[in-house]
């Protein structure tokens, strides 16, 4: 008796939520791609309007007058320039390579449980999954 409930409350579901569902997301469908199609007309006005507007190109007759040209400058010569040498720093020598010892980088952790994110939602998720499951299990029997 129990299974047929369950049964008869599906196919209530599936003739009348669902049919629901997909008439709404259809509708909402439709309001956008009205919505799309006004833009649409609107851009399209728009440049027809621009492209009437537009001023034909500029036709030019006679070639403009060349600008004159400007004599070059002489340049004066440089400036003596007295270079100061720099104090140079005491260096710490070299190691060479042979002697320098490369630092070895040690394997990650082994994965350990993140208890604070395990407690934090993942707990209540299962506990969650938990009532559920006893919920359904219930309501069946």
């Amino acid at each position: 008796m129990g299974g047929f409930i369950l049964l008869f409350l599906i196919v209530v579901v599936m003739v009348f939520v669902v049919p629901a569902v997909a008439l709404a997301k259809a509708s909402r469908a439709l309001r956008a791609i009205e919505e799309l199609k006004q833009r649409l007309l609107m851009l399209e006005a728009r440049w027809h309007r621009e492209d009437v507007s537009a001023q034909p190109p500029e036709t030019v007759t006679e070639p403009k007058p060349a600008a004159p040209i400007i004599p070059p400058v002489s340049v004066p010569p440089p400036l003596p320039v007295t270079v100061i040498p720099p104090a140079i720093p005491e260096t710490k020598p070299i190691m060479p390579i042979e002697e320098v010892q490369m630092e070895t980088v040690a394997p990650p952790a082994a994965r350990t449980i993140d208890w604070e994110q395990f407690m934090g939602a993942k707990m209540f998720a299962w506990i969650g999954g938990f009532a559920l499951f006893l919920g359904v299990a219930f309501f069946v029997k």
